[in-house]
């Protein structure tokens, strides 16, 4: 799962929560689960977790540039 679509789930999740009008120590608890499922796919896939998205081919264009 790439961080891209992670980002997109998450988003979809957040509309989700809107839209069930939950109460706000809900939320929170959904979020918290969330963060925690998170950082599990993130270890199972081994992302370091200062990981910026982007970042490789940041380095790579500055790298040409130099």
């Amino acid at each position: 799962m790439s961080l891209q679509m992670s980002k997109r789930n998450l988003l979809l999740f957040q509309h989700f929560l809107i839209n069930q009008r939950l109460k706000p120590h809900q939320i929170h608890d959904l979020a918290a689960a969330k963060e925690k499922e998170m950082e599990k796919v993130r270890r199972a896939f081994g992302i370091r977790e200062d990981y910026v998205e982007g970042d490789a081919l940041k380095r790579m264009k500055e790298r040409t540039l130099e």
